[in-house]
């Protein structure tokens, strides 16, 4: 880790990206949340880092998507429809 900002916004990224491009540093790879706002202050200044995204938020997604498409699917069967899909 070489970088904790305050905030959960992009402009807390601010004092970083000024200290990456004084350095000579080569990143190779960013961990970070899946918000859009650090994913896109990533992308915008080291494009060529690959993102990481830690298992518990990619499962926590993984979960809400499979369990709304249960509560269609349930819906659906109380609607008479045979083969919810």
């Amino acid at each position: 880790m070489i970088f904790v900002g305050n905030g959960k916004g992009a402009d807390a990224l601010i004092p970083f990206w000024k200290r990456l491009k004084r350095s000579v540093a080569r990143i190779e790879a960013v961990a970070t949340d899946m918000g859009p706002a650090y994913i896109s202050a990533v992308r915008a200044n080291i494009p060529d880092a690959t993102l990481v995204f830690d298992h518990f938020h990619i499962i926590k997604l993984f979960n809400e998507k499979l369990t709304n498409c249960v509560v269609i699917c349930n819906e659906k069967q109380k609607m008479g429809w045979a083969n919810p899909f």
